[in-house]
């Protein structure tokens, strides 16, 4: 993720300045704004990762800072906002407080901007909130915006008379009462020393976290509120600049300082995202002389978090076709390997093993062929499950099955890569042996069965039996049964059997799903009278539970 850093140096030996920069920190002062000569102890405060979304693609990207509003109310119809509620001002809806503090009605007019009066004895401190002033919703300007979105707010404020006590124009980012991010410009005679001056101050959680005032620079009309962390955080960094023809460049303002929850239990600010605005207004004290403040032009950015491109996915392409290493982060992954490739940026990293898997129909895809019904066949996250509890101690067959998709007697091939579950009887703990699972051929004519199997012996292990029945509850005869076969290799097993739909049929195993060892190859009429029309997965609870996992699967007729 790209990483911005807060910067910050002791300016003139006295006073703590503070600026960000994306990407690297600025170790010299460069992009400070300030005379670097004045600049000392030069060091980062913190830093912080900006999230970012992973899409695809060949280029990483930060994205960097983004205009979401950049509203001129000079240019806008003269109205009057005499009274609170919601007003349509240039197509953005704002929402205006405490009318009754209006000196004079607060107007939008044309050539001038937002003018702004408010009576005496106005506040906007901690959960006060008496002055006269337009609020505007976060989420009506920034898109998606959530609470952990790096944010800007511009205000150009065009003129303002302050000349008494606690005359102030002041903007906020907040959240109702309980939080807020804010600065102020305007007289004081005890925070300015009976001056004009600025000042930036947050109140988290109800409590006043103080502020950071300068009575020398009054002459820079371009506030700047910026939390570069998110209103999340409670980090709050405050610039100054002055108006030109258009807004000054972000690097060439002046780094007031910071204001963070003096008290770390408050660091996390929560809150809807929906309920976070910008709030413009103003406020004075006793004062009888009017105080006006006119507000020509906000604006609004938030850190673009572009997305995140770090290479090519390239899901269907063979090994032999593994493109040269170069482009860090890419991702390989071959249709006929066991392993996945990660590009480092001057060769291709192995990790693995991984296996292919072909996603299992649905379960309605089945038919359930049994005697009683103690046999279900679920879908289970992406594959299927299917079980059967042991009822009686002799043969049980149960299938799941299909029909030849190329119809009864044509050429098909059957692959399912299964997962064994020993487990107990009825439902009940312990260790039986006797659990099949595995594939079969069925013809639902004649009753005539036909199936390979994995199964656990008395001893634990699994053993591989290909074997043949004439009906779902009678004993057959077996081709082969094999002891100690490794499933334990897999986890997984895949089992095979394919008919050439003209002499053979084929039975393999492979604990890849890559590369099969045919167990038997025999004529394709073994074992059935006429050929069998259905085909699928087979489970047989001969002395225990009988379940498997079926993470892959595939029937086809070439």
């Amino acid at each position: 993720m790209p990483t911005q850093y807060v910067n910050k140096a002791t300016l003139n030996g006295t006073s703590t300045v503070y600026w960000v920069t994306s990407g690297a920190a600025d170790t010299t002062g460069a992009q400070s704004g300030y005379n670097i000569a004045s600049l000392t102890n030069i060091t980062v405060d913190y830093t912080t990762n900006v999230a970012t979304t992973s899409t695809g693609g060949n280029t990483l990207s930060n994205g960097g800072w983004t205009t979401a509003l950049d509203f001129d109310f000079t240019a806008q119809t003269t109205q009057t906002l005499s009274t609170d509620g919601t007003y349509n001002i240039g197509g953005i809806s704002f929402t205006k407080i405490n009318s009754a503090n209006d000196s004079s009605p607060m107007t939008i007019t044309n050539g001038q901007g937002l003018v702004i009066t408010p009576v005496s004895n106005t506040d906007y401190h901690n959960t006060t909130r008496t002055l006269p002033a337009l609020n505007v919703s976060l989420s009506s300007i920034i898109p998606n915006f959530d609470i952990n979105v790096p944010i800007r707010v511009w205000v150009y404020v065009s003129s303002d008379n302050a000349s008494n006590n606690y005359d102030f124009f002041r903007f906020a980012i907040e959240n109702g009462t309980n939080y807020n991010f804010y600065i102020s410009r305007g007289y004081a005679t005890g925070t300015y020393a009976g001056n004009t001056g600025i000042s930036i101050g947050s109140n988290i959680s109800g409590v006043d976290q103080g502020d950071y005032s300068n009575s020398s620079v009054y002459s820079n009309n371009v506030l700047v509120a910026e939390l570069a962390t998110g209103v999340a955080s409670g980090y709050f960094l405050g610039f100054a600049g002055t108006y030109g023809t258009t807004w000054p460049a972000f690097s060439s303002l002046l780094a007031m300082g910071r204001s963070e929850p003096a008290n770390q239990a408050l660091n996390a600010v929560t809150g809807s995202a929906s309920n976070w605005n910008i709030l413009i207004g103003a406020l004075r004290a006793g004062s009888a002389t009017n105080y006006v403040v006119k507000v020509a032009r906000i604006k609004v950015e938030y850190f673009a978090t572009a997305p995140l491109t770090v290479g090519t996915i390239s899901l269907s392409d063979q090994y032999s076709n593994l493109p040269t290493a170069g482009v860090s982060g890419r991702i390989f992954l071959p249709t006929n390997g066991n392993v996945v490739l990660r590009d480092n940026g001057t060769s291709w990293q192995h990790f693995g093993p991984i296996v292919p898997l072909t996603t299992p129909p649905t379960a309605s895809n089945f038919t359930i062929i049994q005697t009683a019904a103690n046999g279900t066949l679920v879908d289970d996250n992406g594959g299927l499950y299917f079980s059967a509890l042991q009822r009686v101690a002799s043969e049980d067959s149960v299938f799941a099955v299909q029909a030849n998709p190329g119809g009864t007697g044509a050429a098909y091939t059957l692959i399912a890569g299964i997962i064994p579950i020993p487990g107990g009887k009825n439902g009940a703990g312990g260790f039986y042996n006797y659990h099949v699972t595995g594939i079969g051929l069925y013809n639902s004519t004649t009753t005539q069965i036909r199936n390979l199997t994995v199964y656990t012996d008395g001893t634990g292990a699994f053993r591989l039996q290909l074997a043949g029945k004439t009906g779902l509850t009678t004993t057959g005869s077996a081709t082969f049964d094999v002891g100690g076969y490794p499933v334990i290799a897999g986890p997984m097993i895949w089992l095979k059997v394919q008919d050439d739909g003209i002499t053979n049929r084929t039975w393999s195993v492979s604990t890849d799903g890559r590369h099969f060892k045919p167990v038997t190859i025999e004529a394709r009429t073994t074992g059935f009278t006429t050929q069998p029309d259905k085909i699928g997965l087979y489970i047989n609870p001969y002395n225990a539970d009988a379940q498997m996992n079926i993470l892959s699967y595939s029937l086809t007729s070439p």
